[in-house]
């Protein structure tokens, strides 16, 4: 790894969030690339693979990689080997998550939360990482963690949601809304449904 991630016995501290280019690019394009470093004040470990890093780099995307690049971290052979095997067809920046997201998993006590976009890497990676400390999301999910966290307040993130759909930033299905719309309500209620569901129990103060 290119960069180390301290452990401790604190809950907190272990709590990592790694980040697709999907993800990146959507909150460039939202104006909300403020939200990853609001994520770190939170206490969450956000890790970006170094392949994203350099995907997020093309002029298309309208990113300015300098924003992220504290958060780089290098997926180590073996488990990329493993990943690639199973996962034929996807993206290098979705290979090296998933297996940033492997070696992670074996950290003891560490919960990993892994945020991918497409359909079939997120398939993939539901069969090769372990349940017992990983989930998988998609920017939608984390846009909705930061509502909990109170990053974004209710209309910032209906108004995200509308733009992603609206202006084709990605393709959402309407059971993907729907969902969205009935954790907002939840959360709304004082619930934290994303966070239990990425990293277990209630959250602590």
């Amino acid at each position: 790894m290119s960069r180390a991630i301290s452990y401790s016995r604190s809950r907190a501290a272990n709590r990592i969030i790694i980040l697709d280019t999907s993800t990146l690019v959507t909150l460039c394009k939202l104006g909300m690339v403020n939200l990853v470093h609001k994520l770190t004040e939170k206490g969450y470990t956000i890790v970006i693979p170094r392949s994203v890093y350099k995907e997020i780099q093309h002029p298309n995307f309208e990113c300015n990689p300098n924003e992220y690049a504290a958060y780089i971290v290098d997926a180590q052979l073996e488990y990329l080997e493993v990943v690639e095997q199973s996962a034929v067809g996807l993206g290098e920046g979705e290979k090296h998550a998933i297996a940033i997201a492997l070696y992670y998993s074996r950290r003891g006590r560490t919960r990993i939360c892994l945020v991918l976009d497409d359909k079939r890497a997120r398939t993939k990676a539901a069969k090769l990482l372990p349940k017992r400390n990983t989930a998988v999301t998609g920017t939608v999910g984390l846009l909705l963690l930061a509502r909990e966290e109170n990053i974004l307040d209710t209309q910032a993130f209906l108004d995200a949601l509308e733009r992603i759909r609206w202006e084709r930033i990605l393709r959402l299905a309407d059971t993907v809304v729907m969902e969205a719309h009935q954790l907002l309500e939840e959360i709304e209620a004082g619930r934290k449904p994303v966070y239990t569901r990425c990293f277990g129990g209630k959250q602590r103060a």
